[in-house]
């Protein structure tokens, strides 16, 4: 085992990104994108805005009674907002499945075309360290995967989840909304399902990473001249 050859390798990985998102959106999904985005950021914006009428109402010893109204509407607001955002994110892709295939058989096209030539790349290298830097990279993938478990959903949803679960979260402990014992244990497990999102979402992304990296890896071995 040439320790140098395989630091090599995984440093070769490391600088090969998949194709940009920009450069493989079809039309419908170009189309959706901004108000996705508009959507989400609205969420966001009324998210933190609901902590800080929040804050400032237990910080200052304001009436709850004046602003139960304006926590509810930010709370309201940030929740829809986020739920919207998903539905509009997903439009594209299921009417895309039948109706723009065109442009993902040419997204597949430039996928293809991108990842063989990172893969070509991988030739300098010795066939038998390529294997293990594969071996290895597919345990490493396998064991995230395993820490992450059940609990988490896609990393493109972790942030929304966080967002919901934040929101109701701050909503049921605003004063004078009734707070109560029961609620208390509500937010906790909240803030606990919240963690497993955070957790998840940085799980995920390396997950990915590595996972595109072991592709390379297994279409490199796949092209390479025996």
């Amino acid at each position: 085992m040439n320790e140098a050859h395989l630091h090599a390798i995984l440093d070769a990985l490391h600088d090969k990104k998949p194709l940009r998102i920009e450069e493989t959106e079809t039309r419908l999904e170009k189309l959706f994108k901004k108000p996705a985005r508009f959507l989400l950021g609205c969420s966001i914006v009324s998210f933190l805005a609901l902590v800080l009428v929040a804050a400032g109402v237990w910080s200052f010893g304001l009436s709850p009674d004046n602003w139960l109204a304006t926590g509810f509407w930010l709370f309201f607001v940030s929740s829809s907002t986020a739920i919207m955002s998903m539905i509009v994110d997903l439009i594209p892709e299921v009417v895309g499945l039948f109706v723009f295939k065109d442009d993902l058989h040419r997204t597949r096209k430039l996928t293809l075309i991108h990842d063989l030539r990172h893969a070509e790349d991988l030739h300098r290298f010795d066939i038998p360290d390529l294997r293990l830097a594969d071996q290895w990279l597919s345990l490493r993938i396998e064991r995230m995967r395993l820490h992450v478990g059940l609990f988490i959903g896609g990393a493109d949803k972790v942030a929304i989840l966080g967002l919901l679960l934040g929101a109701w979260a701050i909503w049921t402990s605003f004063p004078g909304s009734g707070f109560s014992l029961k609620q208390f244990a509500y937010i906790a497990g909240s803030g606990f399902i919240v963690g497993l999102g955070i957790g998840g979402l940085f799980a995920n992304v390396v997950i990915k990473e590595l996972a595109y990296q072991r592709d390379l890896l297994t279409l490199a071995l796949s092209t390479v001249r025996q």
